[in-house]
C-alpha cells in the first residue's frame, strides 16, 4: 500500500502543471544556452579563419622577404648597387654619360611626338575644330620651343 501510494504520488506529480511548467522553463534555458553556444561557436570559428588568412599572407610575405634577402647576398647585387648608388665601374669598362640638358630635349621631343600622334588618331570634325578655336593655344606654345 505504501507502494502504491509512492506510485501514485509520483505519477500524480508527473501530471501536474507545475510539473509540466518547470519542464518547459528547464528545457527553454537550455535551448537558449543551446544557441548562444552554437553563436560563439560560429564567432570563434570566424575568428580562427581570419587569423589563418592573415597567417598565410604573412607567410607569403615571409617567404618574398627570405627571397628579397637571398638575392641581396648574391655578387649580382653587390655589383649592381655598386654601379647604381656608388658610380662604380667594372675595369674594363667605358662609361659614357650624357649632358642633363640633351636627355631633357629627348624627353620633351618624345612628349611631342606622343602628341602629334594623338591629333593624328583625332577624326577630321576635330581637326578642323582645333585648328580654328584651340589653335591659337596650340600655335603660341609650338613657337616658343
Amino acid at each position: 500500500m505504501i507502494q502504491s501510494s509512492r506510485k501514485s504520488s509520483i505519477f500524480s506529480l508527473s501530471n501536474s502543471k507545475a510539473f509540466l511548467i518547470i519542464g518547459v522553463l528547464i528545457t527553454f534555458f537550455m535551448s537558449v544556452n543551446l544557441v548562444k553556444a552554437i553563436q560563439e561557436n560560429r564567432q570563434v570559428q570566424q575568428g580562427i579563419d581570419k587569423l589563418q588568412l592573415q597567417l598565410s599572407d604573412l607567410n607569403k610575405q615571409n617567404q618574398n622577404l627570405n627571397t628579397t634577402l637571398d638575392y641581396t647576398k648574391t655578387d649580382l647585387f653587390v655589383e649592381e648597387e655598386a654601379r647604381n648608388r656608388l658610380n662604380l665601374k667594372k675595369t674594363d669598362e667605358i662609361v659614357v654619360s650624357l649632358p642633363p640638358d640633351k636627355v631633357a630635349i629627348r624627353e620633351q621631343s618624345s612628349a611631342e611626338y606622343k602628341a602629334i600622334q594623338d591629333r593624328s588618331q583625332q577624326p577630321n570634325p576635330r581637326k578642323w575644330f582645333d585648328y580654328f578655336f584651340a589653335g591659337s593655344t596650340n600655335s603660341s606654345s609650338s613657337t616658343t620651343n
